[in-house]
């Protein structure tokens, strides 16, 4: 019966032990409880007219409330760029007025969802923080770590609401933990622009799509170290926002986050030096404990003398002191004397004794000398330590004395390599000084320009200079399509190029099939967008994209 019940018992145990491995969660599975799906949206005269759809983490402490969040710039770039959230009157292409507004707002689920404002934002490193009105414990704060070299080949994760799963087939999705895709690649390199000291991280295999943006990208330890941002047209490049321009951004707001050692195991150097200490202290009490053990000895050879010494002068209880001590063995020497005729027992073995041995004469008078000698030596254990304490002692002083000469060579020869040091270095300011400064390089001037990734163009692009590029089927265009590319009107759109901002100004010129943004929002008739290199529009279609390059 007690076979039958242990055996229950460890069959028990190994399924509550298997349970517990199938629920253990990874560290990049438990990050999708950090992350929340991002809609911007644009309504028009009260009603949701377009949405972009992105991703968005938080950033923020562990076991505390939340309240802020980290995406991409260009997730809120419209929302930015037209009233922050204010309404606003536009005019459509049939110059009818409007009332325009853009909104923020993250989806804990299908149902559940709070509105977000931009605290800050950096669009030349596509980084923007977000805050809500109050902390929530709808999600859980992400941990946060600056990738090195040492990472590079490292195996990254993605974890956001791609739409690209979402376009693929019809879901029950509600947008909640547990519908965040997690994605794996590799970190492909670390890259910081020579012109702006931008940073990013790079990967060719890193799975992520339109929205994607504003993902965290994660080591295996659930870190995040990058921020999904932008990938080639062929998929074969993504570049991502390091996680540097992040921590700066958050220090500059003064916003409290972990980092990677925040979250990792503590080690524990206060339970080590204790142990170090009492190995310290152990050794020491053991060379404590051997001064008396060498005095010990000593001890015991009075102890084997006394014994001799009763015998010889009859004393059955010998005196502790050495004055004590002689001043009996001289009283016992004289009684000796006078009572010679007088027998007793301990007497007649003392005297049977010494002729016996044939050496009285001789071993009395070392004994009347040691007898006498011993008020001068024995005080000498009693006083101070033994010899070989002294000279270790000795030998201790001569090993510091070496060690603080030493110690003196040492910061004599440092203090004079410091003054050559600092005589050289005014020499080189000197003549630093004394030599004509270098002219600096001059500036290589931007050229931007549009290129057009049309098959019938065959990637042409056009330079642009003080006056806007046009594009479209007329022969007064810059960009001509023929007469029978469907989707492009006369005159479609105009390009512009903002030397002080660095930016391209791209403009719908009331076409009749409309100038789209990548994300397929449709521009407004005759309004400028800014686009900054890199980015793209298509004319009606998508095979008909405009891309902005600076060389």
């Amino acid at each position: 019966m007690k076979k039958r019940t242990l055996s229950c018992l460890l069959v028990l145990a190994m399924l509550l032990s298997l349970s517990a491995f199938a629920s253990a969660e990874t560290p990049t599975n438990a990050a999708r409880s950090g992350v929340v799906r991002l809609v911007e949206s644009f309504l028009s005269d009260g009603e949701v007219d377009s949405v972009n759809l992105s991703t968005a983490f938080f950033v923020g402490k562990e076991g505390d409330a939340v309240q802020y969040l980290v995406t991409n710039y260009h997730c809120v770039s419209e929302y930015l760029a037209n009233g922050k959230g204010a309404a606003y009157e536009y005019r459509d292409a049939y110059a009818e007025k409007h009332s325009g507004q853009y909104r923020l707002n993250i989806f804990y689920d299908s149902e559940k969802t709070e509105e977000v404002y931009v605290v800050d934002s950096d669009e030349g490193q596509d980084i923007a923080l977000l805050k809500l009105d109050h902390p929530t414990e709808e999600r859980i704060a992400l941990a946060l770590q600056v990738p090195d070299n040492s990472m590079v080949g490292d195996t990254i994760y993605t974890v956001g609401f791609p739409g690209a799963a979402d376009d693929y087939m019809t879901s029950t999705s509600s947008w909640g933990p547990e519908d965040a895709m997690v994605a794996k690649g590799t970190l492909g390199r670390l890259v910081t622009e020579s012109a702006t000291g931008t940073k990013w991280v790079q990967s060719s295999d890193m799975a992520a799509s339109k929205g994607s943006s504003g993902s965290p990208i994660l080591t295996e330890d659930g870190m995040v170290i990058g921020v999904v941002s932008q990938a080639s047209e062929d998929h074969a490049l993504y570049v991502n926002a390091d996680i540097s321009t992040v921590i700066a951004m958050l220090n500059r707001n003064h916003i409290a986050f972990d980092l990677a050692e925040d979250r990792m195991p503590q080690e524990e150097p206060t339970a080590e030096e204790p142990a170090e200490e009492t190995t310290v202290e152990t050794v020491s009490a053991a060379e404590a404990t051997e001064v008396p053990g060498e005095t010990e000895p000593a001890s015991e050879e009075k102890t084997e003398e006394a014994p001799v010494e009763e015998a010889a002068t009859e004393t059955p209880e010998a005196s502790e002191t050495p004055a004590a001590e002689a001043a009996e063995e001289s009283a016992e020497a004289e009684t000796q004397a006078e009572a010679e005729t007088t027998e007793t027992p301990q007497e007649e073995t003392a005297q049977e004794e010494t002729p016996t041995e044939g050496e009285a004469p001789e071993e009395a008078a070392p004994e009347e000398t040691a007898d006498a000698e011993t008020p001068a030596e024995e005080p000498a254990p009693s006083t101070g330590l033994p010899v070989w304490a002294y000279a270790a002692i000795a030998a201790a002083v001569i090993v510091i004395a070496a060690l603080l000469i030493a110690q003196n060579g040492k910061k004599k020869k440092a203090a004079e390599a410091a003054a050559a040091a600092a005589a050289a270095a005014k020499a080189a300011e000197a003549a630093k000084k004394a030599s004509p400064a270098p002219a600096p390089a001059p500036e290589k001037p931007l050229r931007p320009m549009v290129r057009s990734l049309a098959d019938q163009h065959r990637n042409r692009k056009v330079q642009l200079g003080a006056e806007p590029v046009i594009a479209g089927r007329s022969p007064k265009c810059s960009i001509i399509y023929r007469d029978d590319t469907p989707g492009v009107s006369g005159t479609h759109c105009s390009v512009a190029w903002d030397a002080a901002k660095h930016t391209f100004i791209v403009k719908d010129l009331g076409s009749s099939y409309g100038t789209y943004l990548e994300s397929g929002m449709r521009l407004e008739p005759n309004r400028e967008y800014l686009l900054k290199p890199g980015e793209s529009v298509y004319l009606g279609d998508k095979t008909n994209t405009l891309r902005m390059e600076v060389e």
